[in-house]
């Protein structure tokens, strides 16, 4: 593995930990407060879920390249992004059902 390439690792792992922290953050306040208890705070709590799901596909990858590693096998390579990508698909339908809820909101206010 080439020197130049750790500094890149570094700020790609940091990245991907701070958006896993933040966004169960975000789940946590939620679900935590009181004052956030609606339909749409649930949206945006399960939406911060899985896209705190999406970024831990990336820190396998991070560890092997960070150990030397630049061989995956298609065994390798499917398992540690299955939680991956159920959070990256998963983030969209909660955003989209997010919009959904906002667009219902907003054309019928008084339901």
């Amino acid at each position: 593995l080439l020197p130049a390439i750790y500094p890149f690792l570094v700020i790609y792992a940091t990245c991907s930990i701070i958006g896993i922290i933040s966004n169960f953050a975000i789940a946590f306040a939620t679900f935590r407060n009181e004052n956030l208890r609606s339909s749409c705070n649930y949206l945006i709590a399960l939406a911060a879920v899985c896209d705190a799901l999406h970024p831990t596909g990336h820190l396998p990858f991070f560890i092997n390249l960070s150990i030397g590693n630049d061989f995956y096998n298609n065994k390798n390579c499917k398992f540690p992004l299955a939680i991956s990508i159920i959070g990256q698909n998963g983030g969209s339908i909660m955003v989209l059902s997010i919009g959904v809820d906002r667009l219902v909101a907003c054309v019928f206010p008084i339901l």
